[in-house]
């Protein structure tokens, strides 16, 4: 899936006829390239008969400490290139959800990420993500 993203909400027409919200947006959460999977919930955790919830509060502490924290739902997680790259397990889609993001984009993903993500109805977007910074309103014109 692909997008542009664009500033401001939605129109006055939009919200008078009801037509669903096609534009998520919300507060961005830089991380760099090559954000892998393992980082998203660390092993140590996956595999120790830990819950949902308690991945999510883990989940990229690593890298991001905190950030689990800090995410409101319907926020954008902002990566580089090759997110997600090296998964097949639909458990990092899962995990990204029950932190509350609406939404990725990233200047590429792992292919087999990306299309976990699709195929669980997770918002991914490829694009150049130069420019955005942690804490910028985001939205995300999908149609």
């Amino acid at each position: 899936m692909t997008g542009r993203l664009s500033g401001g909400g939605r129109s006055v027409d939009e919200k008078q006829r009801g037509v669903p919200l096609l534009t998520p947006r919300g507060k961005a959460h830089v991380l760099g390239d090559g954000v892998n999977t393992d980082l998203h919930a660390s092993s140590k955790y996956r595999y120790a008969g830990k819950d949902l919830a308690f991945l999510a509060e883990h989940a990229f502490e690593d890298l991001a400490p905190g950030l689990a924290a800090r995410v409101a739902p319907g926020d954008v997680l902002v990566a580089g290139r090759d997110f997600g790259a090296n998964s097949s397990r639909e458990q990092a889609i899962d995990v990204i959800r029950a932190m509350g993001f609406g939404a990725i984009v990233a200047r590429s993903f792992g292919r087999q990420f990306f299309r976990n993500a699709v195929n669980n109805g997770l918002v991914v977007v490829e694009c150049d993500t130069t420019g955005i910074e942690a804490g910028d309103l985001v939205e995300i014109n999908l149609r």
